[in-house]
């Protein structure tokens, strides 16, 4: 039930960090349910800190009522002091929920409660860190890799035929280097469909080699279509077919 990978990640920074306590949740009457026995998970985000978060009586009544329907699994999440803040984005760790550590960005629906203009900023903030790389458990040494999720939509190699369907449209990211978190972050947000590395020498036709074990795992089980290629195996034409700037 819980994202165990997460916990234990955040837990190893608690001590570096004022009132560690508000971070790891298992409050009195706080709610957790199965995410796999309901319809919707809906995650109530309060943009300011967590004490003045719960001492806001509107919040609890919305987290009561939702959490009175069987269907809908309602957790919290508020936006973290700067020095948590900071270590979230140093380790390359997504905001949370309290009750089952569950990555703001796998929620059905977020609910933003803005009470003043000064806390504005904060909702930019919780949704920055939305995005951060979620924490993955590798496999243990000499485990085989999966090739994707099973359900067909993780990261995949050049698809020259999807490619040429797309035509013009086609939304391509070139980069210098395989810099390994910035193939994730692209990969993640969705915004190409086609994202070209540097052609790794020891591996010409798997781009993948070229990354890391980290995020290569997180990639081949990143929900998204984005395609993965080395630089000198896309055709000529496919790049050609690009519309030019402006």
């Amino acid at each position: 039930m819980f994202n165990t990978a997460l916990k234990e990640a955040v837990s190893r920074l608690l001590p570096r960090v004022t009132t560690p306590a508000q971070y790891i949740g298992g409050e009195l009457n706080s709610v957790v349910k199965d995410h796999r026995q309901v319809r919707g998970k809906l995650c109530l985000a309060f943009p300011d800190a967590y004490t003045l978060g719960m001492s806001h009586h509107g919040l609890q009544v919305l987290y009561t009522l939702m959490n009175n329907d069987p269907q809908w699994a309602c957790e919290r999440a508020f936006t973290p002091w700067v020095d948590f803040e900071a270590l979230l984005r140093e380790h390359r760790l997504p905001l949370y929920s309290l009750e089952t550590f569950t990555p703001l960005r796998d929620f059905d629906l977020l609910g933003f409660s803005l009470q003043y203009e000064v806390c504005y900023t904060n909702v930019l903030t919780m949704l920055d860190l939305k995005v951060e790389l979620a924490l993955v458990q590798l496999p243990p040494p000499g485990a085989e890799e999966g090739r994707g999720a099973a359900n067909g939509q993780s990261v995949i190699h050049f698809d020259e035929e999807r490619a040429r369907q797309l035509g013009r449209t086609l939304k391509i990211l070139q980069l210098d280097k395989p810099d390994g978190p910035a193939v994730v972050a692209q990969a993640r947000e969705g915004l190409y469909d086609l994202i070209i590395l540097p052609l790794p020498p020891e591996a010409p036709s798997d781009p993948l080699k070229g990354l890391d074990d980290r995020t290569r795992y997180i990639l081949q089980h990143a929900h998204s279509r984005v395609m993965l290629a080395a630089a000198q195996t896309i055709p000529q034409e496919i790049m050609d077919q690009r519309p030019g700037p402006g």
